[in-house]
């Protein structure tokens, strides 16, 4: 009896621990940093993640600072837009791999902000009933069908519009 007391406690302790600490870090610069003296023309680490494809950046990285999305995934050195677009929650706290394109959802409790990750890191980190990055519940999040470079249009599609109509009403408009 007194250990099954004290595992229930235990569990609590552990569940409470579990929900108290951060999900992201994405706006969080890491203590480490890149001594540019003896690491001159290092590219950026950054991965971004196409429809399941992987591609790594090509860029120079042009600050020391070090960043992740989670505590999960070791921190990287990155390019100027990889930065830009680790502060926006474009990157996945499960894999650490950049959202850019293909089936990714996204989070919308923060209209500002809008948080991205892959439906698979979400189901193999346990987290089936809130957003990695900032345990929203799952009535905030989306799925979208993301092409790269459509910024725009993934805005139109989280205000409920569809992007190929506005674009035409756009195009009627200006005719």
């Amino acid at each position: 009896m007194m250990l099954e007391g004290n595992m229930a406690t235990l569990r609590q302790d552990f569940n409470n621990y579990l929900h108290q600490t951060p999900l992201c870090t994405c706006v969080v610069i890491s203590p480490h940093t890149i001594n540019f003296e003896k690491a001159n023309g290092i590219k950026c680490m950054a991965i971004d993640n196409i429809c399941g494809r992987i591609y790594g950046c090509d860029e120079p990285i042009s600050h020391r600072e070090m960043m992740r999305p989670s505590s999960k995934v070791p921190v990287i050195g990155m390019c100027d837009e990889h930065k830009e677009r680790m502060i926006r929650h474009e990157c996945c706290p499960g894999c650490g791999t950049f959202c850019s394109g293909g089936n990714i959802l996204v989070c919308i409790k923060n209209d500002d902000c809008p948080h991205r990750f892959h439906r698979d890191c979400m189901v193999l980190g346990g987290q089936l009933s809130e957003c990695p990055h900032c345990g929203g519940d799952t009535t905030s999040v989306r799925e979208v069908n993301l092409t790269p470079n459509m910024d725009k249009d993934m805005l139109m599609i989280l205000a409920g519009k569809d992007p190929v109509k506005m674009k035409m009403k756009t195009f009627l408009q200006t005719r």
